[in-house]
C-alpha cells in the first residue's frame, strides 16, 4: 500500500493561513497569466503585418502585467519570509514561480521585439537560439561541447541559409581576449553552415588555450539574403557539471 502523501507543515502567527493561501492563488493566477502570454505570443510566428501593430501592443501590455504581478508576488514573498509564515519547502516553491514568469515574460519581450524588428527593417523572417548547453569534456578540462538549435521563428518562411559566428569572450594573464571559431577548433572550423526550414541541431567541439578564463559566448548569424533578419546573441559561460 503505497504511503499517504504529506503535505509540508507551516509554521505561522495566527490568521498567517489566510495570508499563505492568498500567496498560493496569487501564485496560480501568475502561472495562467504567464502561459497565455507565452502561449499568444508564441502563435503571432505566422502573423499577418496588417494586424502586427496590435499584437506588439498586446504583448507589451502583458508583459506590464507580468512585470507588476512578479513584483507584487516578490513582496509577498518577502513578507512571508521575515515573518517565518511559511516553510522552507513552500518558499522554495514560489521562488520558482517567480524564477519561472521572469524567463516567461523576457522570452515575451523578445518575440515583441522580434516582430517591431521585422516591420521596421521590412523582412520576411528571422532565426532564435534555443537550448544552448556548454558541458566538459570527460578526459580533458581544456575541452568543451557546445550544442545548441535554431529556428525559423516565421512558420511559412521557406528556406534558412547563412553562416554563423561563434566566438569566445575571456579573460588571458590579465588581459580581455576572444577567441574565433578557427581558434576554438584548432583551425578545423571558421563558422556553423545554417540551412534548414524549421530548425537545425547544431553541435561544436571546442579547445581552450591553457590560462585562458571565459565569459561569455557570442553567436552571431548571417543571412545569405535580405529576407531574414541578422541575429547577434550573447550567452554567459555557464558549463554543466556532472552530479
Amino acid at each position: 500500500m503505497p504511503a499517504p502523501i504529506r503535505t509540508p507543515r507551516i509554521v505561522q502567527p495566527p490568521g498567517g493561513g489566510r495570508l499563505f493561501l492568498r500567496l498560493l492563488a496569487a501564485t496560480a493566477v501568475l502561472l495562467a497569466l504567464a502561459w497565455t502570454a507565452y502561449d499568444y505570443g508564441r502563435r503571432q510566428a505566422g502573423f499577418a503585418e496588417s494586424t502586427a501593430g496590435q499584437t506588439i501592443a498586446g504583448l507589451r501590455q502583458q508583459i506590464r502585467d507580468m512585470t507588476a504581478e512578479r513584483h507584487d508576488l516578490k513582496r509577498r514573498l518577502a513578507a512571508a519570509e521575515r515573518a517565518a509564515q511559511v516553510d522552507r519547502e513552500a518558499l522554495s516553491r514560489m521562488r520558482k514561480v517567480v524564477e519561472e514568469l521572469e524567463a516567461k515574460r523576457m522570452e515575451t519581450e523578445r518575440r515583441s521585439e522580434f516582430l517591431r524588428r521585422v516591420i521596421a527593417e521590412g523582412a520576411k523572417g528571422g532565426i532564435e537560439i534555443r537550448r544552448l548547453r556548454i558541458r566538459p569534456d570527460a578526459k580533458d578540462p581544456l575541452r568543451y561541447h557546445l550544442t545548441f538549435m535554431l529556428v525559423q521563428r516565421v512558420r511559412s518562411y521557406p528556406l534558412t541559409t547563412g553562416r554563423l559566428a561563434v566566438e569566445l569572450e575571456g579573460r588571458q594573464g590579465g588581459k580581455d581576449r576572444r577567441l574565433s571559431l578557427k581558434q576554438l577548433s584548432g583551425g578545423k572550423q571558421e563558422y556553423v553552415k545554417v540551412r534548414f526550414k524549421q530548425f537545425q541541431d547544431c553541435a561544436l567541439d571546442i579547445g581552450l588555450p591553457e590560462g585562458f578564463e571565459p565569459t561569455r559566448l557570442r553567436l552571431d548569424f548571417k543571412p545569405s539574403g535580405k529576407q531574414l533578419l541578422p541575429l547577434s546573441g550573447v550567452f554567459d559561460w555557464q558549463v554543466e557539471r556532472e552530479h
